[in-house]
């Protein structure tokens, strides 16, 4: 079962909702696509780290990616982040 993180819907503005989550930590990897991105993660959490500590999938999986304030910038960096259980 994928531990869901608590949070506040603190506003709407048309189909967006603003949520708060309290504070976290995360394991996140950038620059990669959304695929090998998330085979990282997933071994990570699988017990892959450090402390060869196996953790539980949580939601919500964070995705950011940058997108160019001005013309002809272009990014495709991104990045990639599990909320961390508690």
């Amino acid at each position: 079962m994928t531990e869901e993180m608590k949070y506040e819907v603190t506003g709407r503005i048309w189909d967006v909702e603003h949520s708060h989550y309290p504070a976290v930590a995360v394991a996140g990897v950038s620059g990669l696509t959304e695929i090998v991105a998330f085979g990282y993660l997933s071994r990570y959490i699988s017990g892959e780290n450090p402390g060869r500590r196996k953790n539980p999938m949580t939601t919500p999986v964070l995705i950011s990616e940058k997108i160019p304030m001005t013309a002809p910038v272009i990014s495709n960096t991104s990045t990639m982040s599990l909320m961390m259980p508690r």
